[in-house]
């Protein structure tokens, strides 16, 4: 279990110190000038945008809002991770890397006033980073466990 923990955390720091770095070198150092191409017709390392809003851009300028409850998020994350059964890993990983994505981000909007992205998908409008993908896969993890879980008490409740 200990190893476990250590394994978790170990991965929430890699996520976050290569998202703030490659925040801070396309936005300090302008690297990128124009897309470059990760995978090809697919994925895309783009010129750091400015996202004011949360997802897709959306509700724009609400930054003192954002980092507030941005925050509040964090700590009930941290409040669930230390609260709930040493047993549902799954849960604790989508925690872990919810609460890194989001961390990361808060970082941007309390350092640049606003989150960076520098990711693209081809076909797909919105920019995005590390700290996006992090978020999404933990709530896919915790969506997971819970369709496990519901599968099982229904299981249970048959026989």
């Amino acid at each position: 279990m200990q190893r476990e923990r250590r394994a978790r955390f170990i991965t929430a720091a890699l996520i976050l110190i290569l998202d703030q770095t490659l925040k801070f070198l396309f936005y300090n150092r302008q690297l990128i000038k124009e897309k470059l191409t990760l995978i090809k017709n697919l994925f895309y390392l783009v010129p750091a945008s400015e996202n004011q809003g949360i997802a897709f851009g959306l509700f724009q300028n609400y930054g003192r809002f954002f980092i507030v409850s941005t925050s509040i998020i964090i700590l009930f994350i941290v409040f669930l991770y230390l609260h709930t059964e040493k047993e549902k890993t799954l849960f604790h990983w989508g925690l872990i890397l919810i609460l890194t994505g989001a961390s990361s981000n808060l970082i941007d909007r309390i350092i640049y006033g606003f989150v960076l992205d520098y990711l693209l998908l081809n076909k797909f409008p919105y920019s995005f980073n590390i700290a996006d993908v992090s978020i999404l896969a933990g709530v896919g993890l915790i969506i997971i466990k819970v369709i496990k879980d519901s599968r099982y008490k229904k299981l249970d409740s048959r026989c």
